[in-house]
């Protein structure tokens, strides 16, 4: 049964919850704006997978895989670049490190995504893009992947005069994130939204830097299925958990 539900819920402080990724957090706010589907996965399968790169060099980085349940099975791992095959191995662990040597920082001027494609056994793979990047502080400068960057941003509102909600046409966020690098922008501030999986792409795909909030008065189970969303876009390099209130 899939249901929408417009009942009042609270978070633990007794405010209302949205409910929904969008800025709109006064009530009734959910709802279903794009494809549903109905999975049905084998007993032991990839429910999940993303790249983090936590290393002080990034000289390595890490895969994280979450299974639907724990074994010792082998994970055989694949990193594509376009068409062409440039690592491959296998792990007995979940997590584990794979040496970055012969691959490419993702930045602002050159976006560099791979495919990470990971198989159970001889199992169809599961696939995603990622990027490496480290955006981190040093004193009062921010480095990105160890070279001092500026963070020239906008302020996105998520104002959809003509759909009212955001669109899941991925051409109109290229459109907009072109413009703002033709305009030398290279961040953009979400106010108190989260953007949909379309618009980190396009940021993925052409390299600016993103920073999202979550709508006021969002649940702590809320927070973490937005990290989820979130974590495997190497553009969202900052995450924040509202605005303007006590979390």
């Amino acid at each position: 049964v899939l249901a929408v539900s417009n009942h009042q819920a609270y978070n633990e402080n007794g405010e209302f919850i949205s409910g929904c990724t969008s800025r709109a957090s006064n009530r009734y706010t959910g709802g279903v704006m794009g494809d549903i589907w109905l999975e049905i996965k084998k007993e032991l399968a990839i429910d999940d997978a993303y790249v983090t790169s936590y290393s002080s060099d990034t000289d390595t980085f890490d895969v994280v895989v979450e299974l639907s349940k724990e074994t010792d099975t082998n994970i055989f791992w694949e990193i594509y670049d376009k068409d062409n095959l440039v690592k491959s191995g296998v792990s007995k662990k979940s997590v584990f490190s794979i040496e970055k040597k012969d691959l490419s920082f993702w930045n602002t001027s050159s976006p560099k995504l791979y495919t990470m494609k990971l198989a159970l056994n001889n199992e169809d793979p599961y696939e995603f893009d990622f990027g490496i990047r480290a955006l981190c502080p040093r004193g009062a400068k921010l480095e990105l992947n160890f070279k001092p960057v500026f963070l020239r941003g906008i302020c996105e509102h998520g104002y959809f005069a003509k759909t009212v909600h955001p669109t899941d046409d991925i051409n109109y966020y290229i459109n907009i994130i072109n413009k703002l690098k033709e305009l030398d922008f290279n961040f953009i501030r979400f106010h108190t939204w989260v953007p949909v999986e379309e618009y980190m792409i396009a940021a993925d795909r052409l390299g600016m830097l993103l920073h999202i909030e979550s709508p006021n008065n969002t649940t702590l189970n809320e927070w973490k299925n937005i990290m989820r969303f979130v974590r495997r876009h190497p553009s969202v390099v900052i995450c924040c958990c509202g605005n303007e209130l006590f979390i």
